[in-house]
């Protein structure tokens, strides 16, 4: 009996060894598991933190961008509204000119016989189809004009925008 005692006290030993080693080969692998789970934490956060700095660095570029491409297109803006509103002067000018040589071939017609009058009202016909003709071409210079400035204004603006696409995709 006391031989079996042994073997009862020993392998009750010998199960809590073998307990201890499994507890302890547990509580190990929950420390490493846990060291590796702090470990991507802080890749993780490191990684968020440079992707923060870039966008940062993208978002001042972008504004930089801008700041510089600004003055191109305002000054472009300014181009269009100056060839816009001297357009419309050479407008008003012919319309006046065209006025007063109406006038004066109106006061000769006035001062003529009646076959006089209606070469003065042809001449005035033609005076004014001609001021209309240089009217119209004047109106569609400075219509062009006023296109190849929106043009150039859309076109800096996507050029902008393109140019932040970039650079967000190099990021």
């Amino acid at each position: 009996m006391s031989g079996q005692r042994n073997d009862d006290g020993l392998a009750k030993a010998l199960g809590m060894l073998i307990a201890m080693g499994a507890l302890a080969v547990g509580a190990a692998a929950a420390l490493m598991n846990s060291e590796r789970t702090r470990q991507m934490r802080e890749e993780l956060r490191v990684r968020v933190d440079d992707l923060g700095r870039k966008v940062d660095d993208l978002s001042a570029q972008a504004a930089r961008t801008m700041d510089q491409r600004r003055p191109d297109i305002e000054q472009t803006i300014q181009r269009s509204r100056r060839v816009a509103v001297d357009g419309l002067e050479r407008v008003r000018s012919v319309v006046e000119q065209s006025a007063d040589k109406a006038q004066e071939y109106v006061q000769r017609a006035g001062q003529q016989a009646s076959r006089t009058a209606d070469d003065a009202g042809d001449k005035v016909r033609e005076g004014m189809d001609r001021a209309g003709d240089v009217a119209q071409d004047v109106a569609d210079d400075a219509r062009n004009a006023v296109d190849d400035a929106g043009d150039k204004v859309g076109d800096a603006t996507r050029r902008l925008t393109n140019d932040g696409h970039d650079a967000m995709s190099d990021a």
